[in-house]
């Protein structure tokens, strides 16, 4: 099962990428592509007095001197809208095709929503259903010049107003022709249950893929009153380069914490 809303947006950035190359994928010399959604419904519990927040940043590098290549970023945040009033959904996507040499190409993307002063009464149960997809490939030609490596995590995150851990949530992918790093794992706490679960993961060799798609629940009684905060984040790092290698599982866990850091210092000052 796939998340749809906003799936055009993932379909039309790739087609973009390789169209500027008028070729088909399997003919582009290089390709990283890491893209991730997550859809939150089905609250059983609101209150007007909590604050959402979307944010969406992305972030691309270009540099060819004998070759070609593009780099496409995207995001997307929405909380509860009028339209869905009872839903948040998010999107982050970075695609990189290269071909021909000395080149190098970087995308990075991120999405978060953030809801906070969400009092939760004594006694009361809060459940809601999550879906959320992730997927990573890479692609090259010649792995003595050509390097390829992307990089994908979605993040839950909740805690009370101490800044006490409560509950988490975590998927994330690496793969990297350079190495033998490449993985595809995810940790949960026992609020979160998986209701459905597919993954696939393909490793070694010149195309490399890593896929996860699974639908849950997060459910927690909570004893005495408490202001709830709940962070969903994801962040997609993508490159390609000849001949020099690009870490891309470095760059992405940096990125996201300096990104992070970026957005708390400017809610700070507003």
């Amino acid at each position: 099962m796939r998340i749809t809303k906003k799936r055009a947006v993932v379909t039309i950035g790739l087609a973009l990428s390789l169209a500027s190359f008028g070729s088909k994928p399997s003919q582009a010399a290089t390709l990283a592509m890491s893209e991730a959604e997550v859809k939150m419904y089905n609250f059983n519990y609101l209150t007007p007095d909590f604050i959402p927040s979307a944010i969406a940043d992305t972030n691309t590098y270009t540099s060819s001197q004998d070759g070609r290549v593009t780099a496409n970023a995207d995001a997307n945040a929405l909380a509860f809208e009028p339209d869905s009033p009872n839903e948040t959904y998010n999107i982050s996507q970075s695609i990189v095709v290269g071909k021909g040499s000395n080149y190098s190409g970087l995308a990075q993307s991120f999405a978060n929503v953030n809801i906070t002063n969400f009092l939760i009464p004594k006694d009361t149960t809060l459940s809601f259903n999550f879906e959320a997809y992730l997927k990573l490939t890479t692609s090259i030609d010649t792995p003595e010049s050509e390097s390829a490596s992307a990089y994908g995590i979605i993040d839950f995150q909740f805690w009370d107003q101490s800044g006490k851990p409560l509950d988490y949530f975590q998927i994330a992918a690496n793969l990297s022709s350079l190495d033998d790093h490449d993985f595809l794992d995810y940790y949960n706490s026992e609020g979160i249950t998986f209701d459905s679960l597919e993954k696939n993961k393909s490793f070694g060799g010149k195309e490399e893929e890593a896929f996860t798609v699974l639908k849950g629940t997060y459910s927690r009684k909570f004893t005495e009153d408490t202001f709830l905060t709940i962070q969903e984040a994801k962040y997609n790092d993508a490159s390609v380069e000849v001949p020099e290698p690009v870490s891309s599982g470095g760059i992405a866990l940096a990125g996201i914490i300096g990104w992070w850091m970026k957005r708390k210092q400017r809610r700070s000052h507003n």
